[in-house]
């Protein structure tokens, strides 16, 4: 009967060639530093080969010459976790430790992490080095730290790992967990491990003085394929919702050795709150973002003696290894654990404790919920999918850092998340992590976006994701949009196209959109969907109008260039003989020069702003005017319609397709004040 070895050394390569020699010398140098101390440690050392080059081939035809008691295992899986779960199935050790072929261990890690674990309670510990440096590359050295409470550890995994694949644990526990297997889209397999881990209540302990000695490569790393892929962590139940939602407490604040947040942000933050919503905040965000770059980066300072000894030590090992003063004084000594860490957990947190369900059927991307038509659409839209399918779970989700004060129109089955406002003081890619670690837990199989940026840059750069997921993507886009030099711009043009081969469908409410995009672009007409906005009628007003003396026209819209807002002052000029008046409503965008009013005739008066059509005082006029330069399906045309007003509008998007001689006249020469009346 064969004795269990009391420790497996895993070495994993693939391209590594005579690289790999290195990472077996260290390994060598470790076990003899461990028989030196305690001689009646036992080893089962093993290298595995997954779909190795012809130059790793070439170097493990000779390794009996160097290492006649190492074995070797070839696989064929092109896949980190396949190898990591073969080595896990052919472990006999009562601890396994792994270790990529390109990478040094320092020469206590072995002794001092299998002692380390056997005066823990055996099965709930797992071993990390105190400290990894990075070099090839790049240089650079990570300070770890082992776990706090399991509520921090939780959010703390949702930026991302704060633990290498080098590690030692009991390999029973490792073979009941296994390593992922990555998917297309997906990957991070030592992060998921991690993941997992934590939720399976596994203390992840660092040993002190120890040190992992990792290899960047300049090109074809796993872990920069990931990041240039943006491939998402699949999936978890660490990162769950209802495990997210059930934590009541996480814990203390930020590792001393990481900080709290400086006093110029907590400063930043305070001005920033004060300026949300003011055309400063903008620029003020970016002016502290350029400074925050220009700010001198913090230097590692003295690092621990021990650190330079074996950094020396390995110098034997591999002559690239050398703890110079020129590349320690330029060098940045980098924490596990940061403020961002806790930033983007606490959000993750907050975003999730928006909502009500575990899991999702279908979110829509709107950028907010505020006045305007895109918005009600919006509503309406997925009030209609709740109201359809009860049984679907649906989610509004807003983009941009602005309150929505029209959030109260969704139906109460549909939760809804200010995305943009939690999120408001981080990065573009702490919300890109947030996203992908949102979408992909809320399990959502449909994306519909609706005039959201960061959707869109959400679809756009995660192409592999997309299809590996088999999420259904939907983008609906209302019109083109122009300005008053010609320019033909807005999301039909600037971000559909870009993504369009990501997309299921691609809908607009009227066909001049539809047509657009076959005429210009070349879209496949079984991809467009025509997508008129759903209208739940109630109360609707037929108006008797009769022969009067004087008429009362109504004006509602946004306040902006695009309304032609001005041609209705010139339109009531031309009636101001006439017993015709016409009152405006309308909220100006943010920045609109509202000096027009001051030269309005006498006859046209602006009433100031409104919410919704269904507030304005509509028995009180004969005829509804609407001006616009472009436009898609207007809804001020439906409500003008419902309560039985006739309207005069301009000829424009979809304006036609609604506008016949029993509704109203259109007006072509849309600049023609004369042509209105």
């Amino acid at each position: 009967m064969s004795v269990r070895p009391d420790i497996t050394v895993a070495i994993t390569c693939h391209a590594e060639g005579i690289l790999l020699h290195k990472t077996l010398l260290a390994v060598a140098q470790s076990i003899e530093h461990a028989l030196e101390t305690k001689p009646s440690l036992s080893f089962q050392v093993f290298v595995h080969a997954d779909n190795a080059t012809p130059q790793t081939t070439d170097y493990l035809k000779r390794l009996s010459i160097h290492f006649p008691s190492y074995d070797i295992v070839n696989n064929t899986f092109g896949d980190p976790g396949k190898a990591r779960n073969e080595c896990l199935r052919i472990a006999k050790g009562k601890y396994v430790s792994f270790i990529d072929g390109d990478d040094l261990m320092s020469q206590n890690w072995l002794l001092e992490a299998y002692t380390a674990l056997e005066s823990e309670q055996y099965g709930d510990f797992v071993a990390h080095s105190d400290m990894t440096v990075e070099f090839g590359a790049l240089t650079a050295v990570v300070q770890k730290y082992g776990a706090l409470t399991k509520p921090e550890d939780t959010l703390l995994s949702v930026w991302s790992g704060r633990w290498n694949s080098i590690l030692m644990g009991p390999t029973t526990r490792f073979q009941q967990l296994s390593y992922p297997t990555n998917s297309a889209g997906y990957g991070f397999e030592d992060w998921l491990f991690s993941c997992d881990l934590i939720h399976e209540g596994v203390t992840n302990i660092t040993i002190p003085k120890t040190a992992m000695f990792v290899r960047r490569k300049e090109e074809d790393s796993v872990w920069d394929t990931h990041r240039r892929d943006m491939a998402v962590l699949p999936a978890n139940p660490l990162l769950s919702f209802d495990n997210i939602r059930a934590l009541t407490s996480v814990g203390g604040q930020p590792h001393k050795a990481t900080s709290h947040r400086s006093a110029a942000h907590r400063i930043k933050t305070k001005v920033s709150d004060r300026l949300q919503g003011s055309p400063l905040h903008s620029p003020f965000r970016k002016i502290y973002r350029y400074l925050s770059a220009k700010a001198p980066t913090q230097k590692s300072g003295p690092l621990p003696a021990w650190l330079i000894a074996e950094w020396q030590r390995l110098h034997a090992v591999d002559k690239t290894l050398f703890p110079s003063q020129d590349l320690l004084s330029g060098l940045t000594l980098h924490q596990s654990i940061t403020p961002i860490h806790y930033e983007v957990g606490r959000c993750y947190k907050q975003l999730i404790d928006s909502t009500k369900h575990n899991d999702y059927d279908y979110i829509l991307f709107v950028p907010w919920l505020t006045r305007g038509g895109a918005d009600l659409f919006a509503i309406n839209y997925a009030n209609e999918i709740a109201r359809y399918n009860p049984k679907k779970n649906v989610l509004v989700m807003a983009t941009l850092p602005v309150a929505s004060e029209w959030q109260s129109k969704l139906d109460k089955t549909i939760d809804f998340i200010e995305f943009g406002v939690i999120v408001s003081e981080l990065d573009n890619s702490h919300k890109m992590r947030l996203l992908e670690q949102f979408i992909e837990n809320s399990h959502a199989a449909h994306l519909h976006i609706l005039n959201s940026d960061l959707a869109y840059e959400f679809v756009r750069l995660h192409k592999k994701y997309i299809v590996g997921s088999g999420k259904k993507i939907i983008a609906t886009s209302f019109s083109q949009s122009q300005d008053n030099s010609g320019r033909v711009f807005g999301y039909s043009h600037t971000h559909v196209p870009r993504i369009y081969d990501q997309l299921a469908l691609v809908a607009s409410d009227n066909t001049a959109v539809l047509d657009m995009w076959q005429k210009e672009y070349g879209f496949d007409e079984k991809k467009l969907r025509l997508h008129h906005q759903p209208i739940v009628v109630a109360n609707a007003r037929h108006q008797q109008h009769t022969q009067k003396a004087s008429l009362n026209i109504l004006w509602a819209a946004r306040l902006a260039p695009e309304k032609l807002v001005e041609l209705v002052g010139r339109i009531g000029s031309l009636l101001e003989s006439e017993q015709i008046t016409i009152d405006m409503y309308g909220t100006p965008d943010e920045g609109y020069d509202m000096s027009f009013v001051s030269h309005l005739p006498s006859n046209v008066i602006y009433k100031g702003a409104f919410d919704g059509f269904a507030s304005l005082p509509t028995e009180s006029y004969d005829a509804y005017l609407y001006t616009s330069l472009f436009d898609g399906m207007p809804n001020a045309l439906f409500d003008a319609t419902l309560v039985g007003l006739p309207i005069v509008a301009s000829s424009v998007g979809g304006v036609p397709e609604f506008i016949d001689d029993e509704r109203g006249l259109l007006v072509t020469d849309i600049y023609s004040e004369a042509d209105y009346f």
